[in-house]
């Protein structure tokens, strides 16, 4: 049997600016954390081969397809982060219960609409600094129930 985490009920929020998230309406599909480290020449004149190291990580970013509602909370959150150019907190919460935190810019919110369609948009996120990975808690294991001593006559 499979260990794979399904998709389905995941969510993604984006701070609300008070410590607290609001969760981003109707996201369809998900895709990125897509970067990686620059390649870092060290070559020098008694290498016998290439010698390299890895820079700094890189996130890379995140797009987010999205059924496009004007009146919700996360979706009009991200129009006020793209407006203001402000990083801004994103959580993404799998069904597994695990967590992913990490600052980003939004970058881009476009629409997208047709004939015999819905209003549809799509979010892209460039992700600054590290992203962090926190593992479900383990429920607590059940108390122990009190046996009450038999009572003989």
């Amino acid at each position: 049997m499979s260990n794979a985490i399904g998709s389905q009920g995941t969510t993604v929020s984006i701070g609300d600016g008070a410590g607290g998230w609001l969760e981003v309406g109707e996201v369809t599909n998900f895709s990125g954390m897509d970067g990686q480290a620059n390649e870092i020449d060290c070559t020098h004149l008694k290498s016998e081969a290439k010698e390299k190291r890895l820079g700094l990580q890189d996130y890379g970013g995140v797009s987010l397809d999205l059924n496009r509602i004007f009146d919700d909370e996360g979706q009009a959150a991200a129009d006020v982060a793209k407006a203001s150019g402000a990083v801004v907190p994103i959580q993404i919460t799998y069904t597994s219960g695990h967590v992913q935190n990490f600052d980003a810019l939004v970058k881009g919110f476009s629409h997208e609409f047709g004939v015999d369609n819905i209003l549809k948009g799509k979010l892209d996120l460039t992700i600054t600094g590290a992203v962090t990975t926190t593992k479900p808690v383990p429920p607590a294991p059940p108390a122990p129930q009190a046996v009450e001593p038999e009572v003989t006559a």
